[in-house]
């Protein structure tokens, strides 16, 4: 089989550099190539973002074939520790379109196919390139959510099957967005999930994107590939949708779920601990709302420090919710010193944000951070 696949990649790569002579430069290849761009979905979190996928139609052979860099193994080794080490191993398939397609319409997910004007040496050289990436040992990759994943390798193999003779268009529309604004706008299906990856990400995702990077998200490179060239010629020949967008993301709102939480609970922690009569339980919250916020330090610094995920980096939520404050409950001595300097650190959180340094989520968060506040003032009083 090794041998079989071999030639035939032989061939193609043949046939690829043989194409591009000007005498043989007319397009014989019967190959039509295009980029399918799917719309977001609600059923995992993933989906929210949308997906790309190349589908290749062969009039010579008979076939219409998607090839899908979104595939993974739920098999695989140690599942769900390699997704929480940002280690997950997904790959390239190739497989009937029909059934790439019937996926998206079972979700009821939006699917746009755009239709490229590739000459025929680059449609040989994009057919050569999936078919190495086939192979059992290149097929494999390791994802990221922002720097490799189905639309990036579908950017890159483009590039590459072009010999970088490709003009991308403006992606953005001119508009500076940072991957984190990226990521809330397509996270507002649950906001508990968008609260959880904004405390989670750090200085990273609040740098403005430039048009190519941009193109992680399917529809940055959509529109990336709409303003597309190629030897002076639109890119992208035609485009159409093949299925309508039956799922509707909610919109975006500031006064979430996640803030309602918090503030409920920052307000009675509050409370009783203004009132006599239940002053001690009051505390006792607020004890608790600091412990939380160490295990969630701890978090933070794990996924910072022991983890793939790049995005995790230079967190500077660790400010307010720092590591120690696992331990200071426990604490008898005095610990006037610590509250104090927790303060301070609470206190810097909302002037990094004002001044651009990263990006917190303050409409959600600025209840808990006014209890923690509060909860160490007192027990620094007290003190």
């Amino acid at each position: 089989m090794k041998l079989i696949r071999t030639g035939i990649l032989s061939v193609l790569l043949l046939l690829a550099c043989a194409v591009r002579s000007p005498l043989l430069a007319q397009d014989s290849t019967r190959l039509r190539v295009s980029v399918i761009t799917c719309g977001p979905g609600t059923e995992f979190i993933g989906a929210s973002f949308g997906h790309t996928a190349i589908r290749i139609i062969d009039s010579a052979r008979g076939t219409d074939e998607a090839y899908n860099y979104g595939t993974f193994d739920f098999s695989q080794p140690n599942f769900g520790l390699r997704f929480a080490q940002g280690s997950l191993e997904y790959s390239l398939s190739r497989y009937a379109y029909r059934d790439f397609l019937r996926e998206y319409e079972y979700y009821q997910r939006g699917v746009l196919e755009q239709v490229l004007n590739l000459s025929a040496a680059d449609k040989l050289a994009l057919l050569v390139l999936l078919e190495e990436n086939l192979l059992p040992q290149n097929r494999g990759y390791i994802y990221s959510s922002v720097y490799d994943n189905c639309a990036t390798r579908v950017r890159d193999i483009l590039e590459k099957a072009t010999a970088n003779r490709l003009q991308w268009g403006d992606a953005t529309g001119g508009r500076k967005i940072t991957i984190r604004q990226a990521f809330n706008a397509h996270l507002t299906n649950d906001p508990w999930q968008k609260f959880g990856i904004n405390i989670l990400t750090g200085r990273l995702v609040d740098k403005v994107m430039n048009s190519r990077q941009a193109m992680y998200l399917p529809e940055f490179l959509f529109a990336g590939l709409a303003g597309a060239t190629l030897a002076g010629q639109p890119l992208v020949t035609e485009s159409k949708e093949v299925l309508p967008q039956g799922v509707q993301l909610p919109p975006e709102t500031p006064l979430t779920s996640v803030f309602w939480v918090l503030l409920g609970i920052s307000l009675l922690t509050i409370l009783f601990i203004l009132r006599p009569r239940t002053h001690r339980a009051g505390m006792v919250l607020g004890q608790s709302m600091i412990f939380i916020s160490g295990l969630l330090g701890i978090l933070m610094l794990v996924m910072w420090l022991a983890t793939d995920h790049k995005i995790c980096r230079d967190n500077l939520n660790l400010l307010w919710a720092l590591p120690t404050n696992l331990l200071f409950p426990f604490v008898r001595r005095p610990r006037t010193r610590y509250a104090l300097v927790a303060m301070l650190l609470i206190l810097l959180v909302p002037v990094l944000h004002l001044l651009g340094v990263q990006q917190f989520p303050l409409g959600e968060l600025w209840p808990l951070l006014l209890a923690l506040l509060f909860v160490f003032g007192v027990i620094l009083k007290k003190a």
